[in-house]
């Protein structure tokens, strides 16, 4: 993450997730045109994402996980992650833009851990990972329940 983050921050700003884009667009730092562009390739990303790791570790491409993760417990740890992570990258863009690429990384990393959901906090990754039966993945019928919350 935090070579994609470096590399990409120059040229896209790092948008890798919808709801920075969203903050983004919101704040009028990105035009309408800009802010489509982004989310269609966020989506192809994430959706491209699944298929290559399945391709990779040899699984069959598409896979419609069975991890249930729903309630309260998960809702109030994403969105106290969303609320980290926007924090975070709002913060070192006003004080420090070189120092995103490394704080975000460890935040993320950090938030795999320290929280119950192991840090969704982007709809269209959660959205993504309910194509993967792997341990990341996350059962179709709860992604509403973290897409709907994270919108707030």
């Amino acid at each position: 993450l935090f070579i994609l983050i470096t590399i990409f921050i120059n040229v896209s700003g790092a948008h890798f997730n919808p709801l920075v884009t969203l903050v983004s667009w919101s704040e009028g730092e990105i035009n309408n045109e800009t802010f489509i562009k982004y989310f269609l390739s966020q989506f192809m990303g994430a959706l491209l994402g699944i298929v290559v790791t399945h391709i990779i570790f040899y699984l069959p491409i598409i896979q419609f996980s069975t991890k249930i993760r729903s309630g309260y417990p998960f809702w109030v740890s994403e969105f106290i992650s969303t609320f980290l992570l926007l924090f975070v990258i709002k913060y070192f863009a006003s004080t420090n833009k070189n120092q995103i690429p490394l704080m975000v990384s460890l935040l993320v990393t950090a938030g795999y851990l320290f929280t119950s959901s192991t840090f969704f906090v982007n709809p269209i990754l959660t959205v993504a990972r309910s194509f993967t039966d792997t341990f990341v993945g996350i059962y179709s019928g709860d992604v509403i329940g973290f897409v709907k919350k994270s919108k707030k």
